[in-house]
């Protein structure tokens, strides 16, 4: 029923039923995103594909671990602030005393605390309309982005949900044939200014950014 109701899968994309759920909707409504869900696939083939040609050789650790070459950008994090690095910290042993340690370890107002995951949320509601972003809270210090396939050149109009730069469009500058060039002005989303200020915003917890397309 939801294959007719939405057949280009914007709300949508995976079911997950259960005989309290048969729908399988419950947990899978408008989230996850078509291009998340399309990658989750992607690295399913490509893992069976793997099992399949390596057989009793297959190195089951990295099944799941996706090459950062196939993402527009990678965000690398500085190491203390990732849940790795928090937890080694928290092992620290190098401490003069034993009861400071264990008060410092046990600071309620650091349950559940994530820096990562906080700047994370913040910039998914800054562009979320503008990229995807990839992100493991328990082990890789980066954040992988894919930008938006709507951030494609398009024709200039107001309030657009990202930093743009105007283009003049060759194409409709002289449609009419008068030799003028009036008209047709496109534009392009800024990626260089969007990736510089991710990381302004991130301040010290991102060490680099890597555009891998631009």
């Amino acid at each position: 029923a939801w294959r007719r109701i939405d057949p280009a899968l914007n709300r949508v994309v995976l079911f997950v039923a259960s005989n309290i759920d048969p729908d399988g909707t419950t947990w899978t409504d408008n989230k996850p995103a078509k291009v998340v869900a399309a990658r989750m696939t992607a690295l399913a083939r490509a893992a069976c594909q793997t099992v399949n040609d390596q057989c009793l050789h297959v190195d089951a650790a990295g099944l799941l671990i996706s090459p950062l070459a196939d993402y527009d950008f990678v965000i690398h994090l500085t190491s203390s602030f990732t849940g790795r690095g928090q937890r080694k910290k928290g092992k620290n042993t190098d401490v003069k005393f034993k009861n400071l340690q264990m008060s410092e370890a046990n600071d309620a107002n650091l349950t559940g605390y994530s820096p990562v995951e906080l700047f994370v949320e913040e910039m998914m509601e800054l562009y979320g309309q503008a990229m995807v972003l990839f992100y493991d809270s328990h082990d890789r210090a980066v954040i992988a982005g894919l930008w938006s396939p709507h951030t494609a050149r398009r024709a200039w109009k107001v309030n657009l949900a990202y930093s743009s730069t105007p283009r003049e469009n060759h194409t409709a500058a002289d449609a009419d044939g008068d030799g003028d060039g009036d008209g047709g002005i496109d534009v392009d989303i800024n990626k260089e200014a969007i990736l510089a200020e991710m990381a302004r915003l991130g301040g010290d917890m991102v060490s680099r950014i890597e555009a891998n397309r631009s």
